[in-house]
């Protein structure tokens, strides 16, 4: 019989990184090391039964930063989450605001910084969604979502220097 993963394996999962934490609140057990040390965690908590537990990464953003990181890299998790939110938000505000600023006096460069905004606007969306499928997978580290999340931020940072080097 093959058992489902669900969400009491991912409390339980949680419950080992908090553990972690308060063992190491400061720089946690290391990055990517939550893995390999829940099999650990679940053999000293139940010696006889540890086998039959699943182990794995925190499968949540915030209690695999935390245990593996600590508070220094949750604090730092935030940081940059706050910032590539930020930076898209602002950046589609900004354009929007040229946009309607420019609608009567040049329609075609009005159209463009509407398409700016809209891109900006879809790329917070985008990031916002990664955050929230976050709560309860990793997806900050994981190599395909980093390499979209990569691509993402290299955009708005070109869209930034666009704005910036546009002739208002």
């Amino acid at each position: 019989i093959t058992k489902t993963f669900g969400v009491s394996e991912r409390t339980e999962l949680w419950k080992a990184n908090i553990d972690f934490f308060v063992h190491r609140p400061i720089t946690g057990i290391g990055w990517l090391k939550t893995q390999e040390m829940s099999e650990f965690y679940f053999k000293t908590i139940d010696p006889e039964n540890y086998r039959h537990r699943f182990w794995g990464h925190a499968h949540s953003n915030f209690f695999e930063m935390l245990g593996g990181t600590g508070l220094l890299g949750l604090l730092a998790f935030f940081g940059w989450s706050y910032f590539t939110l930020r930076l898209a938000f602002r950046i589609s505000k900004r354009f929007a605001a040229r946009a309607i600023a420019s609608e009567l006096t040049s329609p075609s460069n009005s159209a463009r910084d509407f398409f700016y905004a809209d891109f900006a606007l879809g790329l917070f969306v985008a990031l916002i969604l990664l955050h929230f499928n976050g709560l309860t997978n990793v997806t900050f580290w994981e190599g395909k979502v980093m390499h979209q999340q990569m691509l993402a931020v290299g955009m708005l940072l070109i869209l930034d220097r666009i704005f910036s080097r546009a002739l208002p």
